[in-house]
């Protein structure tokens, strides 16, 4: 809510006056932050977890092919 509130008060005033009017800026705002934050998020948090499967998938094959030097394998 602070991140369109602070967008309501960039727009000129004269676009938005009235309540009505703001409310329904707000809620035009509203609906779309939800769903690219939400698909943002969403995108942020697969490539994050595809890392992850990565970093073990490399992990599990170092280990398989001897591990550090000077270890058993």
């Amino acid at each position: 809510m602070t991140a369109i509130e602070k967008i309501l008060g960039e727009i000129r005033p004269a676009l938005i006056h009235g309540s009505r009017r703001r409310t329904a800026a707000a809620c035009f705002l509203a609906e779309r932050f939800d769903k690219e934050s939400e698909m943002h998020l969403r995108a942020i948090l697969s490539a994050y977890v595809k890392r992850l499967d990565s970093h073990q998938s490399a992990l599990a094959q170092w280990k398989s092919e001897g591990g550090a030097v000077g270890t058993a394998p």
